[in-house]
């Protein structure tokens, strides 16, 4: 699998007014290169940060490294019966070093 550039990460946050700090990006990437997630899984974290339409502002919200660690972190231990089995032991080896 190609590793995602900043190109195919950035929409997904754009969209519903979501912002990542630099650090954010690049650990996103990071879980990306490493395998952990793909554009399908990056599409329904995004989807659950979303806002209520009725909730939208002018304003963008920025989340910084340490907010999208511990959001995406939730995210994945929440979704690893969906996760394939690979996914999920290397995963789960690299946790601590990812999350802890």
């Amino acid at each position: 699998m190609a590793a995602m550039t900043d190109l195919d990460v950035l929409p997904l946050w754009g969209h519903q007014r979501l912002a990542l700090t630099p650090e954010a990006l690049g650990f996103v990437e990071l879980l990306t290169e490493l395998g952990h997630v793909d554009a399908k899984l990056l599409e329904a974290f995004q989807d659950e940060l979303s806002p209520p339409v009725d909730a939208l502002t002018d304003q963008t919200r920025e989340l910084d490294r340490d907010e999208v660690r511990r959001l995406l972190g939730t995210f994945l231990f929440s979704r690893q019966a969906e996760l394939p089995p690979e996914r999920l032991e290397l995963l789960g080896r690299e946790w601590p070093l990812l999350f802890g």
